[in-house]
């Protein structure tokens, strides 16, 4: 069931990419914005938090929420168990859109993913995915200075 909804993501954002030249992962991130934001009114700026280089790990709403959004755009599992494949194709896409268009996402991405990995998996999940997260970018940042 998972390689089933894995590959249906795959394909949309597939279909994304060849109409759009470009995974529209501001859409993607809004949508699961809208579906897990508990105060609507909050929304929009819980779309601007989420598209900021670095996340606040010490807000405990914002760790409920984050968990939500990773595991709606099924880049989490319930057990904590990351689809690296989603957030090489989402994640490549941001790097482009919000770092920088100039750099190999791709390999950047994936250089990320493995200097990262060293962090385990621990509870809350939203707090495990925003260290990830964290370290990812501040990997990405400190490798464009």
């Amino acid at each position: 069931m998972k390689l089933f909804l894995a590959l249906i993501l795959f394909l949309n954002i597939f279909s994304l990419k060849t109409n759009a030249n470009a995974i529209d992962v501001i859409t993607l991130s809004n949508d699961a914005v809208h579906h897990c934001a508990v105060n609507k009114e909050a929304e929009e700026k819980l779309k601007d938090t989420v598209l900021n280089p670095l996340l606040p790990e010490d807000d405990e709403s914002f760790i409920d929420f984050y968990e939500c959004f990773c595991k709606r755009l099924h880049i989490l599992d319930d057990n904590g168990v990351m689809d690296l494949d989603v957030v090489r194709i989402i994640y490549s896409d941001y790097i482009k859109k919000k770092i920088s268009n100039s750099v190999d996402a791709m390999q950047l991405t994936n250089d990320a993913i493995e200097h990262c990995e060293k962090i385990p998996v621990s509870k809350p999940l939203g707090l495990y995915a925003m260290k990830r997260r964290n370290c990812g970018n501040k990997f990405i940042l400190e490798r464009l200075q």
